[in-house]
């Protein structure tokens, strides 16, 4: 398909002001929705970025030779005690 039969087909190009405002309205859109469901987005994001942050951790304990479930185990216990620790220290010192 040429150029010049799309551009008839989808009606040309915007000019720039607005395409400008175009996605400016799509940005706000997305952002409200964003916004709007945020109480889904922030764990599921939290989530993501320990998954992320705790991989190499786990990679490196299979490695060693623990089985993925050990490994995990081992990883969520740590996890509980640096949460446990964290409030155990603000207790102490407040």
């Amino acid at each position: 398909m040429s150029t010049e039969n799309r551009e008839t087909i989808f009606g040309g190009r915007l000019p720039p002001l607005a395409r400008l405002l175009v996605i400016a309205a799509s940005a706000i859109i997305i952002l409200a929705g964003m916004k709007a469901a945020a109480e889904i987005v922030a764990p599921t994001l939290f989530a993501i970025f320990l998954a992320i942050l705790v991989s190499p951790l786990l990679h490196n304990l299979e490695r060693r030779g623990f089985s993925t479930s050990r490994a995990l185990a081992l990883l969520a216990m740590c996890a509980i005690a640096i949460v446990a620790g964290h409030y155990r220290f603000d207790l102490f010192f407040n």
